[in-house]
């Protein structure tokens, strides 16, 4: 209830000037009516003295009469304002002096306000608005937003409200016009799908306290809208959008989509594709943000998927497939390309010999069936085994000083992709790597304090330290983003060779008794590695021994059926001269390439099973003679066994094996043991 508590002022101010003339009776009285609040003339004031005739004032506010008495008394009264009495009686100096004339002006104060209710935005015209000065006292707003408000004191308070406006309040002190501007306080709109332009349902509008849910065709009104507010537009699927409140009654939003959903499917035949590794990164180099895998139907689904993403698609098998999100979505089928990489292997200081060297390995490649190379980014000689042969940023490397630009990545990748030839970084993890014995002794399998050493002086770096983990991830993460198609860890074991006795790990080396713990190790790491390295676009490898493909080898960790879950292609080295003597019946396995390489792939079937049954098995195949056996064992590898091993892989491809590569490493390889292009 409006209630005015401002105490009235006085009601009339009266002026009075005698002027005094001689040789009449007579007496005329004039003078002025004048506006209390501007001292401005009123004009069309009636002043009535008694019982005389009223007189009014003219336009300048001025009267006459000779009808009044000392007597009388004075009524003023006049449109829009407080009617006013005057007592002539208490006025003496009308009384003591009988002059010709006397003067007598009259201040009388304005009782009505008036002005227009106005849209604060627009400026139009705001009818049906209701102004309010006191419990009694109100108007409404015509079509022309006027209004006007009588018989009211000379300071008080008005409210003023409308349908669909913020109430708002003003002070009024000797005033008799005031122009009111009010705010709307309910916003009305459209949200529609960013890429699609349809209208989005369901999408919550928020504005402090203020809030409403968007109807099917996308619109929405939000009402009792407070100002200063922020606007908030929200739904599940969509990117959040926040807008200041505008100086408007309509506000439309655009939402963009952030889950993308789809299908993975063979590019040859439309089949869906399962357990396809779907991710979504900011840039091109970028690492990711949102992955998942499809579904049994090749379906996918990936969550807050930010503007301008780059999705990449990976499966076993298959080469990887890259598009960007742009304003028109994304196509809803992700096509993927069978694939066979048919490697050869290029050590790191031919590399480092230049784009001369790495070139007659790329004419090699495009002269023959093979598709790929598998290059070394850490050396593999016994003088600077570990030292990375190209400048990483990498921080743990630069910190560790175990880098220089010896060979022209760049230049290679660059290179290899304009032939099409697929690339493969090959890094050695826990064994090939002394690079780190100045800086970092401590993260290698220690004997009586210090680093100890397996054969030929190479040191061990240690299984269970999660230091060697993270450097070894960071170094292949940083190799996808240069461009590598995939990822190869090679040396991902415990050590075999050279005297044990003394050494000690950062976990438990009982494989007889407690492998489990040897191999979950392994594939904790992998684990980690291939969630960085796919989640950087490419592709994860590791080399096992060649037994592994066989059964799980407990005094090294290796175990297919945990590590295939982690990696997407497995590399076993079933290279036949390394067999026992006597194995599958054969006194010298290396004189039976076909066999122990057909053999070998038809067991690891058997191992990569279950959640590991998504890897893809591509064997490392011999391409080079060993010579560190009697001289009566000695096969000296030409094209037939080379190329028996390569139709072995090829025949077990049912088995899950897709591909092969070549391995001498001298890198001098039997062109005449491959096909033409």
């Amino acid at each position: 209830m409006f209630v005015s508590t401002v105490r009235r002022a006085p009601l009339l101010l009266i002026a009075l000037l005698v002027l005094v003339a001689c040789g009449t009776n007579k007496v005329a009285l004039n003078g002025r009516v004048l506006d209390a609040y501007t001292n401005q003339p009123v004009k069309e004031a009636s002043l009535t003295f008694g019982k005389n005739p009223a007189v009014k004032t003219d336009a300048d506010g001025r009267y006459t009469t000779s009808g009044w008495s000392a007597k009388d008394t004075l009524s003023i009264a006049a449109s829009g304002y407080e009617s006013t009495t005057v007592n002539l009686a208490e006025k003496p100096e009308l009384a003591k002096t009988e002059p010709t004339t006397a003067t007598l002006d009259v201040t009388i104060r304005p009782n009505t306000l008036s002005g227009v209710v106005k849209d604060a935005y627009t400026n139009q015209p705001v009818g049906n608005a209701r102004v309010q000065a006191t419990d009694t006292i109100s108007a409404t707003t015509d079509a022309n937003g006027a209004y006007t408000l009588q018989n009211l004191p000379e300071t008080f308070q008005i409210a003023i409200e409308a349908p669909d406006y913020v109430e708002t309040r003003a002070d009024i002190s000797r005033a008799t016009t005031h122009e009111i501007a009010l705010k709307p306080s309910v916003l009305r709109g459209t949200v529609k799908d960013t890429y699609s332009g349809q209208g989005l349902a369901g999408v919550t509008v928020k504005a402090g306290d203020a809030t409403a849910t968007t109807g099917a065709d996308g619109t929405y009104e939000l009402k009792n809208v407070s100002e200063g507010t922020q606007v908030s537009f929200s739904m599940n699927g969509y990117d959040e959008v926040q807008e200041s409140l505008p100086q408007a009654t309509s506000l439309d939003a655009s939402l963009r989509p952030n889950v993308i959903s789809g299908t993975v499917v063979d590019s040859a035949d439309g089949t869906p594709l399962a357990q396809a590794m779907v991710i979504a990164s900011p840039t091109i180099t970028g690492t990711a943000v949102a992955t998942t895998r499809t579904d049994d139907k090749g379906n996918y689904k990936l969550e807050d998927v930010p503007e301008g993403a780059y999705i990449r698609a990976l499966l076993p098998g298959y080469r990887r497939a890259e598009t960007q999100v742009t304003e028109g979505g994304l196509s809803p089928e992700i096509k993927l390309e069978k694939f066979e990489a048919k490697a050869l292997y290029i050590k790191a200081n031919v590399a480092a010999g230049g784009m001369d060297n790495v070139n007659e390995y790329y004419d090699m490649i495009d002269q023959t069936e093979l598709n790929a190379a598998v290059i070394d980014i850490k050396s593999d000689n016994l003088a600077d085994v570990g030292f990375i042969y190209y400048q990483s940023q990498v921080p743990q490397v630069v910190e560790a000083e175990t880098s220089a630009d010896y060979m022209p990545i760049r230049e290679m990748l660059a290179e290899a992709k304009r032939r099409n030839i697929y690339t493969i970084a090959r890094i050695h993890i826990f064994a090939h790597d002394n690079a780190l014995l100045e800086k970092h002794p401590d993260w290698y399998v220690q004997k009586d304090g210090k680093p100890w050493f397996a054969d030929f002086g190479i040191a061990w770096l240690d299984t269970y330290d999660e230091r060697v983990w993270d450097y070894n991830i960071a170094l292949g993460v940083e190799a996808a983003q240069l461009g590598f198609d995939e990822i190869q860890f090679d040396y991902i074991r415990f050590p075999s060779d050279g005297n044990l006795e003394g050494a000690v790990f950062k976990g438990p080396r009982d494989w007889r008794n407690n492998p489990d713990e040897m191999f979950n190790t392994v594939g904790r790491f992998m684990e980690r590695a291939q969630k960085q390295i796919n989640g950087a676009g490419a592709y994860f490898g590791v080399d096992v021994f060649g037994y592994v493909a066989w059964k799980p080898q407990p005094n090294i960790g290796q175990n297919l059926q945990i590590m295939g879950k982690y990696a997407d292609y497995v590399y076993p080295m079933v290279y036949p001269s390394h067999f026992v003597f006597g194995e599958l019946g054969f006194e010298n396995p290396g004189a039976h390439p076909f066999e122990i390489v057909d053999f070998s792939m038809q067991k690891v079937k058997d191992q990569l099973i279950g959640e590991a049954s998504r890897a893809k098995a591509r064997p490392w195949l011999q391409d080079f003679t060993l010579i560190w056996v009697p001289d009566q064992y000695i096969v000296r590898y030409g094209a037939k066994e080379v190329r028996d091993q390569i139709d072995a892989a090829e025949k077990n491809r049912a088995n899950g094996v897709s591909g092969w590569a070549l391995w001498d490493s001298d890198n001098d390889y039997t062109i005449e043991a491959l096909k033409g292009e």
